[in-house]
Parts: structure tokens; sequence; C-alpha cells
């Protein structure tokens, strides 16, 4: 849920509300219950590509199943 508020925030244009959120997610404690593709989606919106091809990797190593949906989470007109 706070994954999709942070990509929300991060179209919306409000980047420094979703970079906060991205923080949390990325903490151990909770970061285990967050998809990694999810993370990704965020990076991708922020224009961080780098970073989001680096949880997509995460997510293909931790065999993410939302992983299914990538071509519907980042397509170019849902990035910005």
């Amino acid at each position: 849920m706070r994954a999709s508020l942070a990509a929300s925030y991060a179209a919306a244009g409000l980047s420094d509300e979703a970079r906060k959120i991205l923080v949390e997610l990325t903490q151990p404690s909770v970061r285990r219950n967050v998809a990694p593709s999810r993370i990704a989606l965020v990076y991708a919106r922020l224009g961080e590509i780098d970073r989001a091809f680096d949880w997509l990797e995460t997510a293909y190593e931790e065999r993410d199943s939302q992983l299914v949906f990538l071509r519907l989470y980042i397509l170019p007109e849902n990035i910005r």
C-alpha cells in the first residue's frame, strides 16, 4: 500500500514525499513485505532508471510474483 502511495507521489511530482516513503520501504524490517518490483516502479516514476533496474534485478532474483504485471506498471505513459 505504501509503495503505491510513493508511486503516486512520484507520478504527481511530489518527489520528496515519494523518497521519504522509499527510505521506509527499503528498511530491512519492512522490505520483506514489499515486492521489489513495486520499489522499482517508484524509482522509475522518479526518473531514476538505473535504480529501477537494480530493483527489477532483485525482483527477478527473488522470483517476485508481481513481475507478471511489469508491462502494466512501467509503460512510458504510466511513468510520468
